[in-house]
């Protein structure tokens, strides 16, 4: 069904949102999500939103959370972000043009940027926790500068 909601704040006491919720809401724009554990699969995908940030409550970004949220062009993660997974296309074709990847994320599922024509810059820090960087994240996006730590270039396979 269309709806014509264009901004959401999710209440602090809330800590689930459940798969697909908003997807398709075609005029939202504006989110705000205080207290969230889990951002489930496609809860914001085809929406119309153009930067959101991510709290320091959420652990996982699932599957096709943000997948063709064509005009976000900004994520920004809390400084002391608890980020451990981002799931399989989560931010596919999106206008993202640069992510630091919080210290925490252990795993990137494949294809997590396909098709991010704007993407120009991917950094992780020094402190990272990532296990394993799959090059196939960046599937038809565009020349991607993948800034990372000399110590764990060994975590990247093609």
């Amino acid at each position: 069904a269309l709806t014509k909601i264009t901004q959401i704040l999710i209440p602090s006491n809330v800590s689930t949102i459940c798969k697909y919720a908003f997807r398709d809401c075609c005029e939202l724009s504006k989110i705000e999500i205080p207290n969230l554990r889990t951002i489930e699969e496609g809860t914001f995908s085809s929406t119309k939103i153009t930067d959101i940030s991510i709290p320091s409550t959420v652990s996982i970004i699932c599957e096709d959370a943000f997948f063709c949220c064509m005009q976000l062009s900004r994520v920004e993660f809390a400084p002391n972000s608890n980020l451990q997974i981002i799931g399989k296309a989560a931010f596919s074709n999106t206008k993202i043009t640069q992510i630091s990847i919080p210290p925490n994320v252990s795993m990137i599922y494949e294809d997590v940027f396909y098709f991010c024509q704007n993407l120009q810059i991917f950094e992780i820090s020094e402190e990272s926790k990532l296990q394993h960087l799959d090059q196939t994240i960046f599937r038809e996006s565009s020349q991607v500068i993948v800034m990372i730590p000399q110590q764990m270039r060994k975590i990247i396979s093609k």
